[in-house]
């Protein structure tokens, strides 16, 4: 049985001209920044209306975390195996053949740029309740911030993972400080209760009611493979490629785990049930008149990111 070669016809996709100038750090950086957006800021109040005990929530955020783990370990065999850009498409091409790969490749696409579509928009209307210019230009802001990013990355890979780098880890540090005003400055709740009724009150429904949750939580876990589209661009892949996966997989997790225990300790779990936006509330009790405008730059550069 004849076997496709990782490297094969690789003249033939045009890709001899590739840099292999990236590393771990930046694999880190895109799996970060590819994977923490508005959703941890948002889901803390629906997850613990579903499961109303703080036990059961902070279950369900590890245990999506473990699911993302397994994830990862599938991707960074892959990605080790067939070191080639591309991602999902590389492994569906060599697979299914050329028109599996077809239909993956253009289904990643689609996603990925729709994707983009939509946080530009949400990023222009974040700001626009910052700076307080006028709706009528969200779309056109929207359409200019893609322009932007695109030609920041013609300059060349050097200066587009640099920025990747740069960004996220101005996102980390961002979650990093409302984590630490979480627990410093909020008013202790040693007496708040860890449950109240969720919206699955009979035990026999509690599996229905975590894996609605999980659902959400996982979406937000969306992203974790980011590296292994820049697999032929690293200097070894084969070390570079899982390291980077696993890495940026824990940092995630211990930053939503760490999220979520500031904002229970932060929030009485019946407000946090009732919360559109777990973080804004949690932080309009710290911050006070200023959290708005908090919550909205951690939510800018968290699309930025």
């Amino acid at each position: 049985m004849e076997t496709e070669q990782p490297h094969a016809n690789r003249s033939s996709l045009g890709k001899e001209r590739l840099l292999r100038i990236l590393g771990v750090t930046f694999g880190v950086a895109v799996g970060i920044g590819g994977t923490i957006g508005i959703g941890i800021l948002r889901i803390p109040g629906s997850v613990a209306a579903q499961l109303g005990h703080s036990g059961l929530i902070m279950g369900a955020w590890i245990v999506s975390g473990l699911y993302a783990f397994a994830g990862a370990n599938t991707y960074a065999e892959l990605g080790t195996m067939l070191p080639l850009d591309g991602g999902p498409y590389v492994y569906a091409r060599r697979a299914y053949g050329e028109f599996g790969g077809f239909l993956i490749g253009w289904s990643d696409w689609l996603l990925r740029t729709s994707s983009m579509a939509y946080l530009a928009v949400a990023l222009t209307e974040y700001a626009a309740g910052v700076f307080s210019y006028n709706p009528a230009v969200i779309t056109p802001a929207a359409i200019a911030v893609l322009i932007f990013f695109t030609a920041f990355h013609w300059l060349g890979l050097r200066v587009g993972s640099r920025a990747q780098e740069i960004m996220s880890l101005f996102k980390v540090l961002a979650f990093f400080v409302i984590i630490a005003a979480c627990f410093l400055f909020s008013p202790k709740l040693s007496a708040a209760p860890s449950a109240k009724p969720s919206l699955f009150s009979d035990p026999k429904l509690l599996f229905v009611a975590m894996a609605l949750s999980m659902q959400s939580i996982l979406g937000t876990y969306s992203g974790w493979h980011a590296p292994v589209y820049f697999s032929e661009e690293n200097t070894d892949p084969a070390k570079s490629i899982p390291r980077s996966l696993f890495t940026s997989v824990a940092l995630v997790t211990a930053i939503y785990v760490l999220i979520n225990l500031g904002i229970l300790h932060a929030l009485p779990i019946s407000k946090l049930a009732d919360s559109k936006l777990a973080a804004a509330d949690a932080a309009q009790l710290i911050f006070g008149g200023y959290s708005s405008q908090i919550v909205t730059s951690i939510m800018l550069v968290s699309l930025l990111g």
